[in-house]
């Protein structure tokens, strides 16, 4: 309770017994019937298996609960959270590997959010929540076998769009979430002898928090985007497009993303070969800095 304030889930039986007696506005009787379930005084809490089986089940992007607030002219929210899984790196199936958090940032009126440590995760998640919105809480399943870290105790909230200054740096901008943050500060790390490389955790893939990035971008001159995900019509393509838009005169290099493949996620025999690692992004980090 002295997290998330007082109880605002219950069943959806009793939930639907008593929509008869709300004073509805002027909405259809469709309308009306998931307005109803997405009321603020109810937060939707659903955990899913995998991301995939999530996508093909449950289908967020034609539910009406993305649309309520539009479609009653704010008169009633959608708060759902739904924590999902993701990811390679734990040797299991192509299906339980893959990194679909474009897909879902694409969903107008979803916020998807993917934390990079236990740390952030409590404060995100709380933040999620919080938040008016359905919000998809993405966990890499690599940072499920993180080391232990100290986590403040009671309300602890990390704002949703907001990027996290992960190491100061003036020649390079590396930006990168999830589970790919542990091979990207140990690139940077091992660049110090040859250029200082600051590392921004996106942790909001939507809304994402442009502002951050460009700032960074204008100070160091170089971008390099690093996710796990494919490389087409992905995060990256998103933020070296914003960065060519807005700071394209502070540019030193043409901002450069190093992704995942535009390939199904091999089996765990070779999924080495797929996911990025620390040679990966100090070679993409090298090539942008002799630009």
């Amino acid at each position: 309770a002295a997290c998330f304030g007082p109880p605002r889930a219950c069943r959806r039986s009793s939930v639907l017994r008593g929509a008869s007696t709300l004073p509805w506005p002027r909405v259809s009787p469709w309308v009306a019937r998931w307005a109803w379930r997405s009321r603020d005084c109810v937060r939707w809490w659903r955990s899913s298996p995998f991301q995939r089986f999530h996508l093909t089940r449950c289908k967020p992007e034609s539910s009406p609960r993305v649309t309520n607030t539009t479609r009653t002219q704010g008169a009633f929210t959608a708060p759902l959270v739904i924590r999902m899984p993701y990811g390679g790196g734990v040797r299991a199936l192509e299906h339980h590997s893959e990194s679909m958090e474009a897909i879902l940032a694409h969903v107008p009126g979803i916020k998807v959010v993917i934390p990079s440590t236990p740390h952030d995760a409590k404060g995100l998640l709380i933040a999620a929540i919080r938040d008016p919105d359905p919000v998809i809480f993405m966990e890499p399943k690599r940072v499920y076998q993180a080391p232990r870290q100290e986590i403040p105790e009671g309300d602890f909230v990390i704002p949703l769009g907001t990027a996290k200054l992960v190491l100061p740096g003036s020649d390079l901008t590396i930006v990168s979430y999830g589970a790919q943050m542990k091979e990207a500060i140990a690139a940077a790390r091992q660049l110090r002898d040859e250029a200082s490389a600051e590392v921004i955790d996106l942790r909001t893939i939507y809304p994402p928090d442009l502002a951050s990035v460009i700032e960074s971008v204008r100070k160091t001159g170089r971008l390099l985007v690093v996710h796990e995900g494919p490389r087409s019509f992905g995060v990256g393509a998103e933020l070296t497009a914003a960065v060519a838009e807005q700071a394209f005169l502070h540019l030193e290099a043409p901002p450069a993303r190093l992704t995942g493949s535009d390939i199904v996620v091999p089996m765990p025999r070779h999924e080495r070969h797929y996911l990025i690692s620390v040679a990966d992004i100090m070679s993409a980090a090298r090539r942008l800095l002799s630009y």
